[in-house]
């Protein structure tokens, strides 16, 4: 037969009884790829749950299909899982009986390596919102299936899993996101096409300077005013403002919900309308009990909880929207998803959290917005990929000033970045000491990961107080970002490095790639130990590349990777006893050696260094190199090259006047070492 993305395959099918129910479980062995699926299906529905389920109900299945025996016997396979809010306790891991961690907070995808990265893995392929894997009472087994907390299964109710086979953890993952994207015809986030992700913002949430305090302002909206103020008096372009859920009615606290969703006076005296001249990105958290939306005149539909309650009406999303864009809505963020899902609102009927996302996505197609989530699970990155305007989701805790929050994003953004998504690292600050908040030891870090993370890059530093030169690190001067192609991740040769000890390496990689070359990024945090990198790391057809230093440049010095020669990434462990929480970091650029041996370093005083929306093409010669770039209007471009005899070679251009948002720069080297800009 045949299964329309997953085309033509081998099938095999048993009908079982159990209890009042029948189940039809089906494999299909793919024929062109090493996948298989496996379906449950329950012909005459089901009834599974009952109104006083026990909590530990979460971790359980209704009936389970594929299910796996989990052997007891020596291991020769770690682990990586992904779980909890925010994707905080993702981990890796030795795969033994009974270590693994299933139910509603995670565990499903499951990835499974050995020592040379051949990988499995296996996760839902539809209704992911109800989809769970569980080791939980079975006695010694693993198994995939329903959640049973649902009251009960319609007629024909089918569960399906699909289980992919590939060589490395991140390849692997990605080839099980291309045939969820596939299936809903939704394609991966071009950062580009998203005004937030490509944009510089400023953000007021938790762990920013504005968050919850207006210290120096008489209120929210002088302190917004006075913070585009001073970052025009400097020259840095915010393009837009985050707001978070200080500036509307809640039930009371941080996690109060939604009364309304409006701007309470002493906060916003100048209320729901355009006066910060802006675009913005808006908030929701939980909705409460008592939001106003439930009675007349508006009278939209909800899901009623103990305390909070949760719209299930598409006409709900399409006016809160019609009014958020009203005032410059670029994109709307949904907090507190793990929170909404664990009070029992939408885990009892097989369609109701399927139907609430949908409906919020169909009404920002409509609004012509975007969407982040926020608090998820790693269920809700999945059913990202049949909403088709949610571009981005948080992969660590808020920024709240200790560093050790973001080492699980490069594990998180292997999951969100498979799904097509790119990965927030929440707000940044750019300084170390503002008005009577905590200091930070070391924020630019913070910069660093935000940027090669992919998600919104937004400063969040007190008014005035703004490291300029950390911030124009990753932008243009009219604020377009200058990013990675794609979300940093841990790379296959630290899972590698780690086999054995089963030890956490924090190394990441990205990379931009243009006109057939690619130039790698390389972050370590918090590494006691080096790991020999080779050619096949930085790209799978492999190359020659020069790598240097980013904070030295190319001048602190040049290191050779080719087949003959891999790059030591060194160590860089936290340092001892610091008077500061701080992590242990070294950032690298992998510059591909280019046909008669020239080498474009690129833009060194940019994070992205040869980001594909400033670079768009370079032709070199045994004469010379000419780098086509994009850039704002008057904007000076300082790029460097490797000559091929061996010399570096800057050059500093400014970019003419011109109608449109890119104005077109030619820079040509000479072999001499000279330039010429045009």
């Amino acid at each position: 037969g045949n299964i329309g993305v997953l085309g033509e395959y081998n099938s095999a099918a048993v009908t079982w009884t159990v209890g009042a129910w029948r189940v039809v479980t089906t494999f299909y062995v793919l024929k062109n790829t090493p996948q298989i699926l496996f379906e449950m299906t329950f012909p005459d529905g089901a009834k599974p749950g009952s109104p006083d389920a026990t909590p530990n109900s979460l971790d359980y299945v209704i009936s389970g299909f594929p299910t796996f025996a989990v052997g007891s016997s020596p291991q020769t396979l770690n682990s990586l899982t992904w779980s909890g809010n925010q994707l905080f306790t993702s981990n890796t891991t030795t795969w033994t009986n009974g270590v693994f961690y299933g139910g509603i907070q995670g565990g499903a995808p499951l990835c499974l390596y050995n020592h040379s990265l051949a990988s499995i893995v296996l996760g839902p392929y539809d209704h992911f919102m109800t989809s769970i894997h569980s080791n939980r009472g079975n006695g010694g087994v693993f198994t995939a299936g329903t959640i049973s907390t649902i009251r009960e299964l319609p007629k024909g109710f089918t569960h399906a899993t699909l289980l992919t086979a590939g060589q490395g953890v991140g390849a692997t993952m990605r080839a099980y996101g291309d045939v969820l994207l596939k299936k809903s015809g939704k394609p991966r986030v071009d950062a580009y096409s998203d005004f937030v992700l490509s944009h510089l913002g400023f953000w007021t949430d938790h762990g920013a300077f504005y968050y919850g305090t207006h210290e120096g302002f008489d209120n929210m909206e002088d302190a917004l005013l006075g913070v585009k103020k001073a970052a025009e008096d400097a020259g840095i372009p915010i393009r837009y403002f985050q707001w978070d859920d200080w500036w509307f009615w809640q039930g009371g606290g941080d996690t109060g919900g939604m009364i309304q969703w409006e701007p309470k006076p002493s906060t916003f005296p100048s209320g729901m309308t355009t006066w910060l001249g802006t675009p913005l990105s808006l908030y929701a958290d939980e909705y409460n009990k008592n939001i106003i939306y439930r009675s007349p005149p508006y009278n939209y539909t909800f899901i009623v909880g103990e305390t909070n309650t949760l719209p299930l009406d598409q006409r709900f999303y399409e006016d809160l929207f019609a009014n958020g864009t009203a005032i410059g809505m670029r994109m709307f963020e949904q907090d507190f998803l793990s929170t909404i899902i664990s009070e029992d609102l939408i885990i009892s009927n097989p369609d109701d959290g399927e139907n609430w996302l949908n409906y919020m996505g169909n009404a920002a197609i409509k609004a012509n917005i975007t969407l982040q989530y926020c608090m998820m699970y790693p269920l809700y990155v999945l059913k990202s990929t049949e909403v088709m305007k949610v571009t981005n989701g948080r992969g660590s805790r808020d920024a709240v000033g200790s560093p050790h929050l973001h080492l699980v994003l490069g594990y998180s953004s292997i999951l969100i970045d498979a799904m097509g998504l790119h990965a927030s690292a929440d707000n940044v600050w750019t300084n170390t000491t503002e008005g009577s908040q905590p200091a930070r030891a070391d924020p630019t870090y913070e910069t660093v990961i935000s940027i090669l993370t992919g998600g919104p890059y937004g400063f969040a530093d007190q008014a005035g107080t703004a490291n300029k030169d950390t911030i124009m690190r990753t932008c243009r001067t009219d604020g377009i970002l200058l990013r990675p192609d794609r979300a940093a991740t841990v790379m296959d040769a630290a899972f590698k490095a780690g086999f054995t000890s089963n030890d956490a390496i924090y190394l990441w990689s990205t990379y931009n790639d243009v006109g057939g070359y690619r130039w790698g990024y390389l972050l370590g945090l918090s590494m006691d130990g080096s790991v020999s990198l080779h050619p096949t790391d930085i790209h799978p057809s492999g190359g020659s590349w020069i790598v240097y230093e980013y904070w030295k440049g190319p001048a602190g010095g040049l290191h050779v990777l080719n087949d003959t020669t891999p790059f030591n990434f060194p160590a860089c462990p936290n340092p001892p006893n610091p008077p500061l929480p701080t992590l242990g970091n070294a950032f690298y650029i992998a510059a591909p050696v280019l046909p008669s041996n020239w080498v474009y370093l690129g833009e060194t005083n940019k994070i992205a260094v040869a980001s594909g929306r400033r670079l768009q093409s370079l032709s070199p010669t045994g004469t010379a190199l000419t780098l086509h770039l994009l850039a704002a209007a008057g904007e000076t471009v300082v790029v460097s090259a490797l000559t091929p005899s061996g010399k570096l070679a800057g050059a500093t251009c400014t970019a003419p006047k011109c109608p449109s948002e890119d104005c077109p720069v030619t820079v040509t080297f000479t072999s001499a070492g000279g330039f010429t800009c045009s």
